[in-house]
């Protein structure tokens, strides 16, 4: 990788990891939405899969130290 990449890696990561927290919102609203119940299985298999990676992506961005988890950044805040 050239010296140019490493920087936009993190950007692009957190850009997908915007991405699935938009994608979650949309699953839970078309859930509510729908009638039909084969496709609110379907839907609610489609959001299960999107928490598991937004889960899965957080914890790799912590693990980096790209983010910080929530109660780490409260602990900054506070002192």
């Amino acid at each position: 990788m050239n010296d140019f990449s490493a920087p936009i890696i993190p950007i692009m990561v957190l850009d997908c990891l915007t991405t699935i927290q938009t994608s979650i919102k949309k699953y839970t609203v078309a859930i509510t939405e729908t009638t039909n119940p084969d496709l609110r299985t379907a839907l609610h298999d489609q959001l299960d899969a999107a928490v598991h990676l937004h889960g899965e992506l957080s914890e790799l961005l912590m693990e980096k130290g790209w983010i910080l988890s929530k109660p780490f950044q409260i602990d900054l805040l506070l002192y």
